[in-house]
């Protein structure tokens, strides 16, 4: 098939691009005909300001003509706006993946929600990546836009949950100081405060042999970080936490396989939460253990007893005992970690999605 996506930073760290760079590497291994929509801009715009989609759209008229794609895909939630300009017989033949929180930020405001009515109506099909994720926007869709479109998308959505390349081996480190990581954005949703907070109880009331590694980006002056930086003097933590900021993924790779537990209880909150959580999948590829959200898509990533467990996130006592179980009692199969991840696969993933492209 030839098959146009429609993406921003395909080469880039964030889930879009993981998501998009994988799913493309491995339909062009099927032999597909894979092309990328270019010069879009950065898409949050899209949401903020509809009427740049009138902007942009011409660009991705021209290629779509030149091309006569067979599907189109869109990875990116908000490059949807451009669709009503497009027609009802490009919709037609497209596909949009719904990720997570954006997925309900196509409905926030009057000319979003006309816009994602429309869409609704003549787009193809939805992939979700998650069953959380589908039943949240569809709630959202029949809390805003009715029971009648809500039905329509349930019935135009499938659960195509993500997956991961899984060509590294099983790791089994033998810390003396047990190390613990999570990977994401420094931000609420990720859950890090929380995180911080259960270290803190842990290291007062059960082990102070630990130490946490929090990789991603983040802003010194943002005052998100700032709150976390105060609370970590204000525990005496500034020897047991790191932020490293963004790292290669060879260093990624080094930072996995030293890793004895993977720790993000991430938050839902009215219009943000974890579609999936990918990342978990990706540590339990490692081996490593996950202590994660009992909300969420996050939770559908973490099979409870067997790659991790899911807590509260605002339950720290449970988050510490948690932590306690994986690095003290050893309650968690590394092997059993990774045959979890291997239901995962980047190929399972592309396979299901393949016959999404065919019904189409």
């Amino acid at each position: 098939m030839k098959i146009l996506i429609i993406s921003n930073d395909r080469d880039g760290k964030g889930g879009w691009a993981t998501y998009t760079q994988s799913l493309t590497n491995e339909l062009k291994q099927e032999g597909h005909d894979i092309h990328f929509a270019n010069n879009l801009g950065a898409p949050l715009p899209y949401f903020t300001n509809p009427f740049i989609a009138l902007l942009k759209v011409w660009r991705l008229k021209k290629t779509i003509k030149t091309l006569k794609p067979d599907i189109i895909h869109i990875t990116v939630e908000p490059y949807s706006a451009m669709l009503p300009l497009l027609g009802k017989s490009i919709a037609a033949k497209t596909i949009l993946t719904i990720h997570g929180s954006y997925g309900i930020r196509m409905l926030q405001g009057s000319i979003n929600q006309k816009l994602a009515k429309w869409i609704l109506h003549n787009i193809g099909k939805y992939i979700c990546v998650s069953t959380y994720t589908k039943t949240r926007v569809t709630q959202e869709i029949e809390n805003i836009l009715g029971k009648n479109a809500a039905k329509i998308f349930k019935e135009k959505s499938h659960i195509v949950v993500n997956g991961i390349n899984i060509a590294h081996p099983i790791t089994h480190p033998k810390n003396t100081t047990k190390q613990i990581l999570c990977v994401g954005g420094v931000k609420p949703r990720k859950g890090v405060l929380e995180s911080l907070q259960a270290l803190s109880e842990y290291i007062k009331n059960i082990d102070r042999a630990v130490h946490m590694k929090i990789i991603g980006v983040y802003n010194p002056e943002d005052p998100y970080v700032q709150k976390l930086q105060n609370f970590i003097v204000s525990q005496r933590l500034s020897a047991y936490v790191t932020f490293t900021g963004m790292v290669s993924d060879d260093e990624l790779h080094t930072l996995y396989s030293e890793t004895d537990l993977y720790l993000m209880p991430a938050k839902t909150t009215h219009d943000a939460f974890e579609g999936f959580g990918l990342v978990y999948i990706e540590a339990a590829s490692y081996g490593i253990p996950c202590i994660g959200t009992s909300d969420s898509g996050a939770a559908e990533a973490i099979n409870e007893g067997v790659s991790g467990y899911k807590c509260n996130p605002e339950d720290s006592p449970a988050i510490s005992a948690a932590i306690g179980k994986v690095l003290l009692d050893n309650s968690i199969n590394r092997e059993k970690c990774r045959e979890w991840a291997e239901q995962h696969s980047i190929q399972k993933m592309t396979r299901n999605i393949t016959e999404i492209y065919s019904n189409i």
